[in-house]
């Protein structure tokens, strides 16, 4: 009995965060460990989803979530598409398109996101749709019914508080709790058809331009009749660089423990770029990410804007 291993997004995977825009010389900066935040969630990740790339998120990208204390609306939008290709340790490949949907609200400290993803994946093996639309790796040699498997994937629903800057010492602190809902069709093949939750902290400091980051995420898995799941941390490790004023690069290694013994961990280089189109209400995001083991993607990417209302 297995325990798969979900990434990133868009990372958690894409993976992949984006988070806040803060009033720093008189102008609006992103603070780049929030947009490397992003590519975890949704979006992967994407890694994550900032979100998109929940995608994006991330996934990453899970893959592009994104607020800013500068305008006044507290609502936004985001789609992103993401992509993962690899062999997983298995004698053919597999390929993973996700497009995630999203939207988020934030009250003060306080954001509250829900995301959906419409994903086709092609593989011999066993992968589901994780947290936030990224892929959730479970057996690349263990086949399902049907090689080709597409339709809505599970909604993550979650929540994250950003603590008072005075109350960190200096540092931004970040707690986050997701959860995934079952409410993919059995015909599509891409739920586990169980409840998955993951809970998170991010621990940031900005000096000068550069913003260094760690965090940490555990995930924990329902189990159902074929599957046994294992529960286990994601570790991203990296540093976010602002670019003028409104513009960030943000490059992270992430580590995700095994959640199946048929697949290894996830180890991977992340490097993710955002900037403003024509205002700040609208935000491209990408992403691209390098697998450094056969628990990992051999290479994803993925791409999400994201609408302020």
């Amino acid at each position: 009995m297995l325990r798969p291993n979900e990434r990133k997004a868009w990372p958690s995977r894409l993976r992949v965060s984006m988070r806040r825009m803060r009033c720093k010389r008189s102008a609006c900066i992103e603070r780049p460990h929030r947009f490397g935040k992003r590519l975890r969630e949704g979006g992967r990740y994407a890694w994550a989803l900032p979100f998109a790339l929940a995608g994006i998120a991330a996934p990453a990208s899970a893959q592009a979530e994104e607020a800013s204390d500068a305008l006044p609306s507290a609502l936004s939008v985001t789609a992103g598409a993401s992509i993962w290709s690899g062999h997983f340790g298995a004698p053919t490949n597999t390929q993973i398109v996700s497009v995630v949907f999203g939207a988020r609200y934030q009250i003060g400290g306080l954001r509250l996101v829900a995301y959906i993803p419409r994903m086709r994946i092609r593989s011999d093996g066993t992968f589901f749709a994780g947290l936030g639309g990224t892929p959730l790796f479970v057996a690349p040699k263990v086949g399902m019914t049907d090689r080709v498997r597409s339709g809505f994937g599970d909604l993550t629903v979650g929540a994250s508080y950003l603590l008072p800057h005075g109350e960190a010492r200096g540092f931004d602190v970040d707690l986050s709790v997701r959860a995934k809902v079952p409410t993919a069709s059995n015909a599509s093949q891409l739920s586990t058809g169980k409840a998955d939750y993951s809970v998170g902290v991010d621990l940031t400091k900005t000096i000068g331009r550069f913003t260094p980051t760690v965090s940490t995420v555990y995930r924990i898995f329902g189990d159902n009749r074929q599957w046994q799941f294992r529960n286990g941390f994601d570790v991203t490790a990296g540093t976010g660089y602002t670019i003028g004023s409104r513009c960030s690069l943000v490059l992270n290694y992430e580590y995700v423990r095994a959640a199946s013994r048929f697949i290894r961990d996830a180890h991977e280089v992340v490097l993710g770029a955002s900037a403003p189109l024509a205002d700040d209400r609208l935000r491209l995001t990408t992403y691209i990410s390098k697998g450094l083991s056969n628990g990992a993607a051999a290479v994803s990417g993925g791409a999400s804007l994201s609408l302020k209302l």
